[in-house]
């Protein structure tokens, strides 16, 4: 569909697609050519059949809103000082998630719904308003995803008041190179009001994180 507006010409196609095709691919910034409010049904699409990563990486601010929908197995790796915010259309990829550096926002009516593997290594990953249920699972409560937290690196990881998000795993890699996996429970940060214990220094805002399961749960026979 094209379309002109204030003079500028506009070229929306729903049919675009970018195919990693199993090849990792590093660009300096990802923008869409019209304005998502403008266009919220609008999207272009992020695909690969076999694992792939599309990098952002660059030492330019930019920040930017974007309608993308990456499916199969591509993933997104975001190490830029600036932000990128996906609104209004949801990703069914397998792919890896990573922030090294800057802001991946998810706003309302966004997430990556059947992701399993978040690595939160630097940054901010922040959780908008209207994005919480389904951020990282298919509903809420609802999630395959392990997120890996590298403490070290000064993340954060931002979740907006009255949001939950959850994720299956959580697992932090301290100083040492040493993995620690938390217990199932809800967490958050010093604003979200929760026990010492499920209080952790690198969430912000009032919201919170449910983890639904630990590696160190194991498994337990009964025999009758």
């Amino acid at each position: 569909m094209g379309c002109a507006k204030g003079g500028t010409g506009v070229y929306l196609a729903n049919t675009s697609k970018l195919s990693l095709n199993g090849y990792d691919q590093s660009i300096g910034r990802f923008y869409m050519g019209w304005t998502p409010a403008d266009y919220p049904s609008n999207y272009t699409t992020v695909d690969s059949s076999t694992p792939a990563m599309l990098e952002i990486a660059s030492t330019a601010t930019h920040n930017d809103i974007v309608q993308v929908r990456f499916t199969g197995v591509a993933g997104l790796r975001f190490d830029a000082p600036g932000s990128i915010t996906f609104t209004n259309q949801t990703s069914s990829t397998l792919g890896t998630l990573e922030v090294a550096h800057g802001t991946v926002r998810f706003a309302k009516d966004s997430g990556w719904t059947a992701v399993t593997n978040v690595v939160l290594a630097g940054g901010t990953l922040a959780v908008g308003a209207g994005a919480g249920a389904k951020v990282f699972g298919s509903a809420q409560n609802k999630s395959d995803a392990i997120l890996t937290v590298v403490s070290t690196n000064s993340p954060t990881l931002s979740i907006a008041a009255g949001e939950q998000a959850t994720v299956s795993m959580l697992s932090i890699v301290e100083a040492d190179g040493s993995i620690h996996e938390k217990n199932p429970g809800v967490y958050g940060g010093p604003a979200a009001g929760l026990s010492a214990n499920n209080t952790l220094s690198w969430i912000s805002g009032s919201g919170t994180l449910r983890v639904l399961r630990s590696a160190l749960n194991g498994t337990m026979l009964i025999v009758r």
